[in-house]
């Protein structure tokens, strides 16, 4: 018996499964090294790591495609000569993983669906759809990065990549200055240093979103692991592939410059931080930033290099204390008051700030988020930016998850806030909005999509947020949960360079005042309440494991629960059935998305990952702060309801899995 047929039989392996490592045995133009790999995985008995590896395709999530590069168990095959960072010959085999075959995949669906859409303000189709591609510094992200761009030159197309690893808020914004078609950036942002991703972006710079998602699903569906083979070995070098000249990239750091709100700031104080990009592409441009604004950084020297691994922390995301240990530690050694890290494709930024205790303490991304809407909105109506009385042309944009602290100030200072789902695409969907709302304006007809730039847009910062006022809405600030922020529409992703920005202005803004951080979160608490927030991420590994969440997610709808902590339940609300407006009156795409609302008026929101194995949890509390001697005692309070609130949900988690 073969061996796939004598492990179904004793239930190692699913048919499905069996069946689709079959089906890759039996292409004739399968690479020596991927037949290899997988007969080394068969003859090693290996049905785990077979489980893991063909349990499923690897389709579109929240943020396009991602997964392992490297198994649990590499074969020899794959392993190959290894690079001086530890880089494998080949990526791993299998369907569920990130490797040459879904990458040429998902470009050719890509490549379709540009070719089968009306070109912008044209009525033909387009001929040769234009793309940018770039990848941050993890294993085969220069690999993966050219194989995008030969399979886009090969089917026609002509294709700009960058000389080296370049963050995602770089490609954002590339993407709307060439007018390329699309964009792609090779990266796992802030994943473990395995697995790889591959984020598409149409034309507005923003990750797709529907009918655009959808339409490349449909032609990546389409593509037959045969159609690949066909391809891979006709792939190479062509004159259609060009690097992205040095000027656009000076275009982008004069994007940076307009997240400042007052230009001289530094000249009148320089803030003391530190810094680390936890190996990641953030380097490239911080250098350049703290440079020109004279800002006095100290860098985390361990941290500074460029490497796969990751080899100083276990994780590389900046939201997590252990992953900025090194940079804590610098600051205590340097009397500094605050670290700042972004994780390694550069889109989100966490900062530690030294609290009145003095200790360094790391904020979540919903508090620096919250301090970052206050103090620019209370700045902008200094300058004369905004109307002291607030005005409904200007908007702040964070999603469901994101705390409700935001919706209390936006409402303070009395600008509209619009709630989106989860991922900043949708963020990135709502510039758009209001870029086509200005656009369509009868006064506005005349700037209009060149192919290389959008003309119809004012010139100058100034002018294009006094025309936003008149005729559509101002941006005044984005942000989510996880430490992604945004204060430019001109970027259409998070954007950690000007996360980093932002935060020295603010704090030399404070320190000009005699203030700290510390006490500026203190009169945001004093005045708006004390808001406590909490995530509980439930992994689920293997081939079992989308089933677990699909599960739980099933459960909550067919069994709703009624009381939690104690407290009923006055609202469900299920993003996947029904009709859910958000503020603007616009209709809310379906996704597989809970909120639930207490009688306590704490909240929590269930969603599925759409980027990991795993369910996330959004919690949320706030309580009244009476008096500034009160602020201890109420954040005790509310922080003890939250870990009993994660507690009863996670054993709530694993009875719905179970049943």
């Amino acid at each position: 018996m073969h061996p796939l047929q004598a492990a179904v039989e004793k239930n190692l392996l699913t048919q499905e499964i069996a069946d689709r490592i079959q089906g890759w045995l039996d292409e004739p133009k399968l690479p020596l090294w991927a037949r290899n790999s997988l007969e080394e995985l068969l003859q090693q008995a290996e049905w785990e790591e077979l489980k893991t590896r063909f349990h499923k395709e690897l389709c579109f999530g929240t943020g396009g495609l991602r997964g392992r590069t490297i198994g649990k168990v590499s074969t020899s095959a794959e392993k190959g000569i290894l690079s001086s960072q530890g880089t494998s010959e080949h990526p791993g085999i299998g369907t569920a993983y990130l490797n040459d075959f879904n990458i040429i995949r998902a470009t050719l669906a890509l490549y379709r669906y540009c070719i089968s859409c009306p070109a912008i303000d044209e009525e033909e189709t387009l001929t040769s759809p234009t793309l940018v591609v770039a990848h941050d510094v993890r294993h085969f992200s220069s690999y993966f990065c050219q194989l995008v761009a030969q399979v886009w030159a090969f089917q026609g197309g002509i294709c700009y990549v960058f000389d080296g690893p370049r963050s995602t808020p770089q490609l954002s914004f590339t993407a709307r200055e060439l007018g390329t078609t699309a964009g792609v950036v090779i990266t796992a942002s802030h994943n473990p240093s395995y697995d790889n991703g591959y984020k598409a972006y149409f034309s507005d710079g923003a990750q797709m979103i529907d009918p655009h998602a959808s339409g490349v699903i449909e032609y990546y569906q389409s593509i037959s692991l045969g159609k690949i083979l066909d391809l891979l070995p006709r792939l190479k070098p062509s004159a259609k592939i060009q690097t992205v000249t040095s000027s656009i990239e000076e275009h982008y750091l004069e994007a940076l410059h307009e997240n400042l709100l007052d230009e001289t700031i530094f000249q009148r104080h320089s803030p003391k931080i530190i810094y680390t990009p936890i190996h990641g592409t953030g380097t490239h441009v911080a250098k350049t930033l703290f440079a020109k604004y004279g800002i006095d950084v100290s860098y985390v020297d361990e941290q500074m290099p460029p490497d796969p691994r990751f080899p100083t922390v276990a994780s590389p995301n900046p939201e997590y204390a252990a992953t900025m240990q090194l940079a804590i530690q610098k600051a205590n050694e340097q009397q500094c008051d605050i670290v700042m890290g972004t994780d390694p494709d550069a889109d989100r930024m966490a900062i530690g700030i030294r609290n009145h205790q003095g200790e360094m303490e790391l904020l979540s991304g919903n508090t620096t988020a919250a301090l970052l809407a206050e103090f620019r909105l209370r700045k902008m109506k200094r300058m004369g930016w905004l109307p002291a009385e607030g005005t409904s042309h200007a908007v702040l944009i964070k999603t469901f998850v994101t705390t409700p602290l935001l919706e209390v100030i936006a409402s303070h200072h009395g600008i509209r806030c619009v709630n989106t789902l989860t991922g900043f695409k949708w963020i990135g969907a709502k510039l758009l909005h209001y870029e086509n709302e200005l656009s369509e304006k009868e006064l506005l007809t005349h700037w209009r999509w060149t192919g290389k730039s959008f003309e119809r847009w004012p010139t100058g910062r100034d002018a294009r947020r006094k025309a936003m006022l008149q005729w559509s809405h101002f941006f005044v600030f984005g942000g989510e949960e996880s430490c992604g922020y945004l204060a430019s529409d001109r970027v259409r992703d998070k954007d950690a360079h000007a996360a980093v920005l932002m935060v020295c202005e603010m704090m030399a803004d404070l320190a000009l005042e005699g203030k700290s951080i510390a006490d500026f979160r203190d009169e945001l608490y004093l005045h708006y309440g004390y808001f406590g927030e909490s995530v509980l991420n439930i992994t689920f590994d293997g081939a079992e494991g989308q089933k677990s969440i699909q599960h739980i997610l099933h459960s909550y709808r067919t069994s709703p629960p009624k009381e939690v902590l104690g407290s009923s339940v006055m609202q469900f609300q299920d993003f996947k059935s029904g009709t859910i407006c958000d503020e603007d009156g616009d209709t809310i795409p379906s996704e597989n998305f809970l909120f639930v609302t207490l009688a306590n008026h704490y909240r929590f929101a269930v969603r599925g990952s759409g980027t990991e194995p795993k369910i996330k949890y959004y919690l949320f509390g706030q309580k009244n702060v009476p008096r500034k001697e009160d602020m201890a005692k109420v954040q005790e309070e509310v922080e003890h309801q939250l870990a009993q609130l994660t507690s009863e949900l996670w054993e709530d988690a694993m009875r719905r899995c179970k049943n």
